[in-house]
């Protein structure tokens, strides 16, 4: 198993894009927040900035 010099990127943005591009074209509703300088624990590194995010999205 390579250490972290022999690994690359995963492209999971454009994955999970492209998964809720095809959800949207079959009927669903999608929204994207991203939350800068925050990584995979969002809710943990900018608590304020997901919470408000999270009741604008279940508001609407």
């Amino acid at each position: 198993m390579p250490g972290w010099d022999g690994t690359t990127a995963q492209p999971v943005v454009a994955q999970t894009r492209h998964a809720l591009a095809r959800y949207a074209a079959h009927g669903g509703t999608v929204r994207e927040v991203a939350v800068p300088e925050a990584g995979h624990a969002v809710h943990l590194e900018k608590p304020e900035e997901f919470t408000t995010a999270l009741l604008e999205v279940l508001s609407a």
